[in-house]
């Protein structure tokens, strides 16, 4: 995370890497679907994605909602982070 981009490598392909800007995320849902890792799934104004993010540790999942309550994005926690 930068001052003004979410980044996301995949855990699977690590050579994939997702940047996106916090001015084109409408909200942001903390997820943890059945059977899969814990998610962000973050809605912007012409898609949708999901990224895993369960190698977050507790202190980055603080820092992370702090920044994105600063940005003022729309924030649901589904899991209880």
């Amino acid at each position: 995370m930068t001052e003004s981009k979410i980044i996301s490598k995949n855990p699977f392909w690590f050579w994939k890497v997702t940047k996106i800007d916090f001015n084109s995320i409408t909200s942001i849902s903390i997820l943890h679907p059945p059977k899969t890792a814990i998610s962000l799934e973050i809605k912007m104004e012409n898609a949708t994605k999901l990224i895993p993010v369960s190698s977050l540790r507790d202190h980055t999942w603080k820092e992370l909602k702090k920044h994105l309550i600063k940005e003022n994005i729309v924030l649901y926690d589904k899991v209880g982070f």
